[in-house]
């Protein structure tokens, strides 16, 4: 699977400069995989926004080939699926900084946690 080879990758970055401990490791893997989680929900806004820009006419060889009404029902959609990533948006933010800050702490306090 793509993600766990780049969950590896980044817990390799986030240890290589400190200790490799247990309690490190797992909390290097909970800021590996809330920012790959973090990544994936940005890639869909990105995607979700250039459909928006489609049926807005944004992109002139997209705005030809749709139809005013199936442009309106294209437009309707993309924004009520952005409305609804936008939830899962600041959940993957706030998600990615609580384990970033376990992890500061585990390595700021070895044993304290």
């Amino acid at each position: 699977m793509e993600a766990q080879g780049e969950v590896k990758r980044l817990v390799a970055v986030l240890l290589e400069f400190t200790a490799g401990t247990p309690d490190a490791i797992t909390a290097a893997h909970e800021v590996a995989e809330a920012q790959i989680h973090l990544q994936r929900v940005l890639a869909l806004k990105s995607q979700i926004t250039g459909e928006i820009l489609e049926a807005l006419g944004g992109l002139p060889e997209a705005a030809q080939a749709v139809s005013g009404s199936r442009r309106s029902a294209a437009l309707a959609a993309a924004l009520e699926a952005l409305s609804r990533l936008e939830r899962y948006e600041r959940r993957a933010y706030s998600r990615r900084k609580s384990a970033s800050r376990r992890f500061d702490d585990v390595i700021c306090h070895p044993g304290e946690t």
